[in-house]
């Protein structure tokens, strides 16, 4: 599954899967750490916080099926 995350610093959308990041514990919460590749900074992710990336879809090409 693919996450999306935004660089607070350089504001680059980044899109990661769990095992690209680093796993610890802050808190007693497990964050997510990646690194923007763009700027360099350490990006925390909580856990509850990740966001899935949603492919957009395109209506345009689905059939036409009132309800």
């Amino acid at each position: 599954q693919i996450f999306t995350t935004t660089c607070s610093k350089c504001r680059s959308v980044l899109e990661f899967q769990k095992n690209e990041a680093q796993v610890k514990s802050d808190r007693n919460e497990t964050v997510y750490v990646l690194d923007c590749p763009v700027c360099r900074n350490d990006i925390w992710i909580a856990s509850q916080a990740l966001q899935p990336l949603v492919k957009s879809t395109d209506f345009r090409d689905q059939p036409y099926q009132p309800k």
